[in-house]
């Protein structure tokens, strides 16, 4: 009997693209098809593991996507088959029909692709380590389609790692040890293992493992700014209910521009990560796994350790000035810079780094960057032109010697004085404030606009700080990059104490970067809430 499915939930809409940034595998596509493209179905995962006895809370899934050709005519009449022959003996799919195979009719391939998936479950009586093969095919009128095979077993790894404690007052220049452990809490043997480790960029690796990967480049289970990353194979085979220490911790060093910092990392059986090749690996002594008794309870796939140096971040405002006469239009760049030391990682809610910009009097703004939206007092408002305040938000990190750039663009009104004047300021999106930089006399700046022939009212006075030209043929330029407001998907991370104002907080780090960007809501948001004690209160 065929199973016939229609689009049963809306994750079955995972498009190629996305799968693919999450790790998804295709096969190699044969030689094109004469009468139209070859196109190659995608999964999530080529490997799947069937819990025993089934835990039906949230069953593992054969997930996969179709992705239409980048050009040429529709592809027409679309089929999707999952033979389950090969994996029937132990397996059932979707509540335990009892079926062969798996029929998706999805008519033509339309913008975006197209895609499905089906739960699978383990038969009471199937043994632990029954393995079997189940295939994904495909037809159509006028394209080739590539077949991709997925094995399941029965029974599944499952590697977790320990949590480390938060570390808070760490000083620069501190040298950190990572006594990561892994533990297997699956009911099969894990024959190798990787661990994948990634930082903040105010954290380094003190030491070099040869069975170790390194690199700056972000990959997909992490956002971008945790970009020092580390891939260390393990040749043990891990057994169930066994936990492995690291033969040496791993070292971190707190450096100079360490404010608050993470560190995230997790273990993954074989195959999982791409193995390392020769190229690839480092000088140094071999790390390895040694045993170290039972396997815990309560550890986690992935974990974040969070560290929170005594530094401080001196933030300067920096003004700009235009001229023009009434009707004109002229560009002003509202800009903050980070004179360091530290470099200001991402804050969410209250606290991410923000810059506030009151408009020049008698001056309307026509034009604002993506990032800004209109200032109240419960926060940022919408984005449109003629507000007399804006809150612009910034994309993280900000580094030492780093600026954002917010250009705008004003029309000079009628009424227009002599000299129009408002301000830019360092703060956070919502006007909280910093704790973190001791010098606040260089937090605000002016921005003014000469005006030919203006009215001789007095302008407004602006409140104190430098005044400095700006890149006026930026339209949105940020050495560390600017962006809307970020999602509100949170993890919450540790607490400590702020340079030497006494403050001390939790904050949030949220996914945003490349990962977060491009999937959207199927990416993965990290983040860390700080909420930061007045000054004088202690550490």
């Amino acid at each position: 009997m065929t199973l016939h499915l229609t689009w049963r939930r809306s994750a079955a809409a995972l498009t190629a693209a996305a799968l693919a940034l999450l790790g998804a595998v295709a096969v190699q596509a044969p030689a094109r098809a004469a009468d139209g493209p070859t196109l190659p179905l995608v999964v999530q995962s080529t490997s799947v593991g069937l819990p025993q006895p089934d835990d039906s809370g949230d069953p593992p899934q054969i997930s996969w996507s179709l992705a239409p050709p980048s050009s040429g005519p529709t592809v027409t009449d679309v089929v999707v088959s999952l033979d389950l022959s090969g994996i029937s003996s132990f397996a059932t799919a979707d509540s335990g029909y009892p079926d062969d195979t798996v029929t998706w009719e999805r008519g033509d391939l339309g913008v975006g692709g197209t895609g499905g998936l089906v739960d699978l479950h383990a038969k009471p009586d199937a043994p632990l380590g029954s393995t079997g093969t189940a295939v994904l095919s495909g037809t159509a009128d006028n394209a080739t389609i590539t077949p991709i095979t997925v094995r399941v077993t029965v029974g599944a790894v499952g590697l977790v790692v320990n949590k480390l404690a938060k570390v808070g007052h760490a000083k620069p220049g501190d040298h950190l040890t990572a006594p990561v452990t892994i533990a297997n809490t699956g009911q099969l043997a894990a024959d190798g293992a990787y661990l994948t480790m990634a930082t903040t960029e105010g954290l380094a690796y003190t030491q070099h493992f040869s069975n170790c990967a390194y690199s700056k480049k972000s990959n997909d289970d992490v956002i971008a700014t945790l970009d020092n990353n580390m891939v260390c194979h393990f040749d043990t085979t891990l057994q169930p209910g066994a936990k492995y220490r690291l033969s040496a911790p791993i070292g971190i060093d707190v450096t100079s521009s360490a404010m608050w910092d993470l560190v995230r990392y997790k273990a993954a059986p074989e195959p999982g990560t791409p193995v390392i090749g020769p190229s690839d690996r480092s000088d140094g002594p071999v790390l390895t796994l040694v045993a170290d008794g039972d396997a815990p309870s309560g550890e986690q796939k992935t974990a974040d350790w969070t560290v929170d140096t005594d530094n401080t971040a001196d933030l300067a405002a920096v003004g700009d000035t235009a001229s023009g006469k009434p009707g004109d239009t002229v560009q002003v760049v509202a800009a903050i810079r980070n004179n360091g030391p530290a470099s200001v990682d991402n804050e969410t809610s209250d606290d991410q780094l923000g810059v506030m910009v009151d408009v020049p009097e008698g001056t309307t703004a026509v034009k604002v960057p993506d990032a800004c939206y209109t200032s109240t007092e419960a926060g940022p408002g919408t984005q449109k032109t003629g507000a007399p305040k804006y809150i612009c938000w910034t994309k993280p990190p900000l580094r030492p010697g780093a600026s954002v750039k917010m250009p705008f663009t004003l029309r000079i009104d009628a009424d227009a004085p002599a000299l129009a004047t408002g301000t830019v300021r360092a703060t956070t999106v919502y006007d909280s404030p910093l704790p973190f930089d001791t010098d606040p006399t260089d937090n605000t700046a002016a921005l003014t606009v000469h005006v030919e022939g203006g009215a001789t009212a007095t302008p407004t006075a602006s409140s104190g700080g430098s005044s400095t030209g700006g890149d006026a043929s930026t339209q949105l330029t940020t050495e560390t990059g600017a962006g809307s407001a970020p999602g509100s998907s949170t993890t919450t991370g540790g607490t400590g104490s702020l340079a030497s104002t006494g403050s001390s907080g939790t904050r949030t780090l949220t996914l945003v970067g490349a990962a977060a960007l491009v999937l959207g809501g199927a990416a993965l948001a990290l983040a860390r809430s700080r909420r930061v004690r007045r000054a004088g209160t202690g550490a």
